[in-house]
């Protein structure tokens, strides 16, 4: 006679935890999707001029997950070296503690002197990222809907 080593709550609880470890990779690939998206717009405008390539190398984004680094995405340009270290210090330093954060910045402490001047550094890039969000998250939200019915 066979006899199964597990029973119904041994199951359900794999379930679940399927289920968890599933939603946490969708979560994962849109924020990195809508990051990934954010950034390339920022990096790609030319409403300003980069002299030494901090700015530009300042822009960049984070996922965290319960306070801790998932990812990020920050490239120097030009001789941006600064930039980089700046951009990934500002992301890191307003982390929520639970759930899952998207962090996009221009990490260099003049960013937000060369936006007031009406040179756009990250309102679009903004904009951009709340549409593609919205978007992603709307589909999920069916995609679980699928799975539930």
């Amino acid at each position: 006679m066979i006899q199964p080593t597990f029973n119904r709550e041994d199951i359900q609880r794999a379930l679940k935890q399927n289920f968890r470890d599933k939603l946490y990779r969708i979560f994962l690939r849109g924020l990195r999707l809508v990051g990934e998206k954010a950034v390339a717009h920022a990096r790609g405008l030319n409403t300003y001029m980069d002299q030494t390539g901090n700015l530009r190398s300042s822009i960049g984004y984070a996922i965290y997950h319960d306070g801790t680094l998932v990812e990020r995405n920050f490239r120097q340009v030009i001789g941006g070296a600064e930039g980089v270290s700046e951009g990934e210090r500002h992301a890191a330093s307003n982390v929520p503690r639970s759930g899952f954060a998207l962090v996009v910045v221009a990490g260099m402490d003049y960013a937000m002197a060369v936006q007031s001047r009406g040179l756009d550094v990250l309102d679009g890039a903004e904009l951009e990222a709340e549409k593609e969000l919205d978007r992603y998250m709307r589909s999920i939200t069916d995609q679980i809907n699928r799975w539930a019915a």
